[in-house]
């Protein structure tokens, strides 16, 4: 398969051998546009219960969209420049610069949330290349 002029390997559907799980490990960017239920995993000498531990965990990852994260960055971000803004206020009395810096608060939250957002999506991909990692030192 052709992906932007570079040969990308097809993503199984269902996992059941090591060479799958390692398609799986070494495509992490390709697994975020597979079904949002995830794929079915039914790997040969590895126990029922993990692999339905790795199922959800992919499944989780599939899933994942970092909002949390940057929703959390962004909310103490503005909540951080906000109160020292109030401070500020509160001892130097109101001025138009303290108004611009209240604004600029809101540019720094809305970065802030960005980055959160894409830290999150890397904590995710993080966790399942080490899931995919743990099956792959059962099997081995």
């Amino acid at each position: 398969m052709e992906h932007r002029g570079t040969r990308v390997q097809r993503i199984p559907l269902i996992v059941r051998t090591i060479g799958d799980l390692e398609i799986l490990r070494n495509s992490p960017a390709a697994i975020r546009h597979l079904p949002k239920q995830g794929i079915s995993v039914s790997l040969r000498g590895v126990e029922a219960k993990q692999s339905r531990e790795f199922e959800d965990s992919l499944r989780t990852y599939v899933r994942a969209c970092g909002c949390a994260a940057g929703g959390v960055a962004a909310l103490l971000g503005i909540a951080g420049v906000a109160v020292w803004g109030a401070v500020t206020i509160v001892n130097n009395g109101l001025r138009l610069g303290d108004i611009r810096f209240l604004l600029a608060a809101l540019v720094l939250g809305t970065l802030l949330g960005g980055i959160g957002k894409a830290l999150g999506l890397i904590v995710a991909r993080v966790r399942f290349v080490r899931s995919c990692d743990r099956i792959l030192t059962h099997m081995r």
